[in-house]
């Protein structure tokens, strides 16, 4: 890597981070617009992303309880 390109490389890395972050400042805007639109759909949206992450939690905390009672890892044949 020559240095006579790292500023350019620099730049649009910057310029990369920033599109996203106001990509992302625009979606939490509208999502929150939505959200004090239409109260209900928005509670309900909100109760649909919350049951799913509780669900995704449930699973991954049991499929790591079973990890520990299989004794059949780690035996060699």
């Amino acid at each position: 890597m020559s240095m006579k390109n790292y500023p350019m490389k620099k730049t649009g890395i910057i310029a990369i981070i920033c599109g996203l972050a106001i990509w992302a400042l625009y979606l939490v805007y509208i999502f929150w617009s939505f959200l004090f639109s239409h109260p209900f759909l928005g509670l309900a949206s909100v109760a649909i992303i919350g049951g799913l992450v509780i669900l995704i939690l449930d699973i991954y905390k049991e499929k790591e309880k079973d990890k520990e009672n299989e004794p059949f890892r780690g035996i060699e044949k």
